[in-house]
């Protein structure tokens, strides 16, 4: 491909060698001369003054003309071979230029102009190597001329040779202290460089020369759009579209620029003139298609983008920035569909994979999503995003063991990726494993230490432990970090509520939902903390708070139900708690607590149903078994009500209070000898259970053993003297003895 030079620099190096402005006395020159041909058609020296005075005029056609006529005459003049070339260069046609130069400079390999314009020609036609013979020859030949070196500048910056380069340009500028093209290529060299400053100043000392000289302008800003001098780069940017408005380059960099101000309809304005003079060029349409995305504009910018893949149907950046557009459009399939057109050209797409698994993982096709993480690491074996994204599919699935195996993988590659240590953590922490948990997620905050989810999970497995001091220390530093971290305000609100402190829990909790007004376990916490403080209908709107966020979450139902039954709104109570079993037939909390309500609301049936739906879900559950002996109780069932409170003690034999009210079941059923053994076990755990004394008191005296029974009874009223019952039945039994006295007597 022939190689193009600025214009400037083709017309300065012209200007060097030679050409000046064409004026009235150019004209009469060339009268002159041509007179003086037409007196000696053989006269060369008129001839070959006669070329230049056209070239002089640009009147190159004429002049190549002059010129061959001279070399018909005197075919070894070398300086006619040199105005030709001359003259072709100026009209870009380097090939034969080159031929003519190399023609001069086999007639006279001293010729140093020849040499310079051998090397130029072959410099355009992007033949570097070629052409740095021969301007090394002229740098020999013509060692004070600023063209020389700079052109053998401009050659070794294509051969990106570039302190070289600036060593030439900076010749070229010494000897010719008015050269603005050797400070552009000084300035474009140290950008190569990365030498940002040094490229500015060169840009700045261009434009100081020249101060509309359009190649200055954009290289000034582009270099400090670079460095993000972004508000600096404006004013040489739109100096260029004054001077040019058609430039390119000129509307690509400051649409960039107004891009990084997030002047983002500028940058529309910007790109879309561009695309008008370029409308076969897929780069405007897919940065117009970000500059609409960073307008909330989703729709548009999938249009536009499209319309970079239309004009390059194998651009990747643009089908992944569709895909992420049509994320944003909650457009899933669509997004996935972008990610499938890259593969089908590129299977071995990492990014494609990657991101399909994001969204797999995003809409819950969790197998979907383990196959395209996989995919991705295969891949690429150092990516190891893939791997904490792929163990945190299986953290989903509670396929544990496997998401344990894939972040200690992710761990062994990178020791210091912070993510798979957290999610380590988090995963054990799932287990119940918190000791465990807290070594990976103390090294997640180590490398990464404002990683505020890492010290919430790390106060959590500390307050799941009952460590409440430490879980605080890691709560507080989260809130620190981030302030505006809902999560960290929540932990906070955790731990109070844990140390029974509500009032500092509900400020707390409050802030959390301030800060996300989505966050559901906040507006359930909160109501179970005013709950806590009797504060019921401010318990009652959090928790309908977290219902509206999330209409199908059981445990809120339930917790909603037992709120309404403090406030005595028991029909409201029953909707709630039924609500809770639809939602969840296994939550043997509702269960439990709805069949209680409807033995409250003496629903009998009901409430048995309730108990026995729980008891199938959780047979081992105390609670259910002595609810549900309980209300059989009620209804006189007493041998169903026994072997349900038998039940319950077998589960749970510390609660002293089944034993008593199997007890007294035993006792209604006349079964008064086996009243007895769950009376003394109820003493044995507690001697001063006034209810188990005078139960066992009363259970003596139906069995006519009233040398054991008044003991008993005697011990009630001594720890409670207003027992009123033990000393009914205590005279009872000193009136039978009395009557058994007179019999005898």
């Amino acid at each position: 491909m022939t190689k193009k030079f600025p214009i400037a620099i083709v017309i300065l190096f012209w200007v060097a060698l030679g050409l000046s402005e064409t004026s009235h006395s150019d004209i009469t020159r060339i009268e002159e001369y041509k007179k003086a041909v037409e007196l000696d058609p053989r006269d060369f020296v008129a001839l070959f003054s006669l070329g230049q005075a056209y070239q002089t005029m640009a009147l190159h056609e004429e002049a190549i003309k002059a010129f061959r006529s001279v070399l018909e005459i005197e075919p070894i003049y070398p300086a006619a071979y040199f105005g030709i070339g001359r003259s072709l260069s100026e009209i870009g046609n380097y090939e034969e230029a080159e031929k003519a130069y190399l023609s001069a400079v086999k007639l006279d390999p001293l010729y140093g102009d020849a040499q310079l314009g051998l090397g130029w020609a072959r410099l355009q036609l992007n033949r570097c190597g070629d052409a740095l013979e021969h301007m090394l020859k002229a740098i020999r030949l013509l060692p004070n001329s600023p063209p020389a070196h700079f052109n053998l500048g401009q050659c070794y910056s294509t051969l990106d040779q570039n302190e070289n380069a600036l060593e030439e340009f900076q010749k070229a500028a010494n000897l010719n202290p008015v050269y603005p093209e050797a400070h552009l290529g000084m300035g474009k060299n140290y950008e190569k460089l990365r030498q940002y400053d040094k490229a500015i100043a060169q840009y700045k000392k261009t434009l100081n020369l020249v101060p509309n000289l359009e190649e200055g302008l954009i290289g000034l800003g582009s270099a400090l759009v670079i460095v993000n001098r972004n508000k600096e780069a404006l004013e040489p940017l739109e100096t260029v579209l004054i001077i040019n408005p058609k430039s390119e380059e000129g509307l690509d960099l400051i649409g960039m620029v107004f891009s990084k101000l997030e002047r983002h309809n500028d940058s529309v304005i910007s790109f879309e003139k561009l695309i008008e003079l370029r409308p076969q060029d897929f780069s405007p349409y897919f940065k117009l298609g970000k500059e609409f995305s960073f307008l909330g504009k989703y729709d548009k910018a999938v249009e536009i983008t499209e319309e970079a893949v239309r004009v390059n149907p194998k651009y990747i950046p643009a089908y992944l920035q569709l895909g992420e557009y049509h994320k944003k459009l909650s457009q899933s399939s669509r997004a996935l569909e972008q990610y499938n057109r890259i593969l089908e050209f590129d299977p071995e797409n990492f990014d494609a994979y990657f991101r399909s698994g994001q969204v797999h993982s995003k809409e819950n096709h969790l197998q979907s999503a383990i196959e395209s993480f996989k995919q991705a690491f295969n891949i690429n074996p150092s990516h190891v995003d893939s791997l904490a994204n792929l163990g945190w599919v299986y953290t989903k699935l509670k396929h544990y063991s496997d998401a344990l195996e894939v972040y200690k993988k992710a761990i062994a590659i990178k020791p210091n990726f912070a993510l798979a240590h957290y999610n380590l953590g988090v995963t054990l922490a799932e287990l119940d494993r918190y000791d465990e948990a807290i070594d990976p997620l103390k090294k997640a905050i180590q490398f990464s230490p404002d990683f505020t989810n890492a010290y919430y999970q790390l106060g959590l497995s500390y307050l799941k432990q009952g460590m409440f001091e430490k879980a605080l220390g890691q709560f507080k530093q989260s809130t620190i970090i981030d302030p505006k971290n809902p999560l960290a305000q929540y932990g906070l609100g955790q731990i109070y509520t844990s140390t029974k402190l509500h009032q500092e829990a509900i400020a707390r909790l409050k802030e959390a939902i301030r800060l996300d007004p989505d966050f559901t376990d906040a507006y359930y916490l909160l109501g179970n903390n005013y709950k806590k403080l009797g504060l019921y209908n401010d318990a009652l709107e959090s928790l309908k708070g977290a219902i509206r966020l999330k209409p199908f979450w059981d445990k809120a139902h339930n917790e909603l139900g037992m709120i309404y039954w403090q406030l005595k709104r028991f029909p409201k109570a029953l909707t709630a708690l039924k609500k809770a079993s639809t939602i969840n037939p296994k939550n043997v909390s509702a269960l439990y607590n709805l069949g209680r309500l409807n033995a409250v609301m003496k629903n009998h049936t009901d409430a048995i149903q309730a108990f026995k739906q729980g008891i199938k879900v959780d047979p081992n559950k105390a609670e259910l078994h002595y609810g549900l002996g309980m209300i059989y109780e009620i209804l006189g069932r007493h041998t169903e009500a026994i072997l349900e409170y038998q039940k319950s003690i077998k589960i749970n034999p510390l609660k002293k209070d089944i034993y008593i009210e199997l007890a007294w079941t035993l006792n209604e059923s006349q079964r008064y000898q086996e009243a007895i053994l769950p009376l003394l076990k109820v003493i044995e755990m507690e001697p001063n259970n006034t209810e188990g004394l005078f139960a066992l008191g009363f259970t003596y005296a139906a069995l006519k053993r009233y040398d054991d029974a008044v003991p008993m009874l005697k011990q009630v009223l001594r720890i409670n003297p207003n027992h009123t019952g033990a000393q009914a039945r205590l005279d009872s039994i000193f009136r039978e003895l009395d009557k058994l006295q007179q019999r005898v007597n």
